[in-house]
């Protein structure tokens, strides 16, 4: 942040931030849940990924207008249906 805005923020600062934009976009995601699971076709893939050497997953649903990611350390269905 100080290299971008030429300013120093505390982690408490950036920790208060990321959790309220978090919250923001909580009925964002919502919605955008709510159209993926009405929607005809939808498509959806998996990547795998290592986060400090723990096998977690990128799961993906998307249609021509959406796409949503979600991170999980599950592959399954569970995983799936949390998208």
């Amino acid at each position: 942040m100080g290299d971008l805005l030429g300013v120093e923020g505390s982690t408490g600062f950036l920790d208060d931030v990321y959790r309220e934009g978090a919250d923001a976009l909580g009925p964002f995601l919502d919605e955008v849940q709510r159209q993926l699971r009405g929607s005809p076709v939808v498509h959806f893939d998996e990547t795998p990924t290592r986060v400090k050497k723990a096998k977690h997953y990128f799961h993906v649903a998307s249609t021509e207008l959406l796409t949503l990611l979600h991170a999980d350390v599950t592959r399954g269905l569970d995983a799936v249906e949390r998208v």
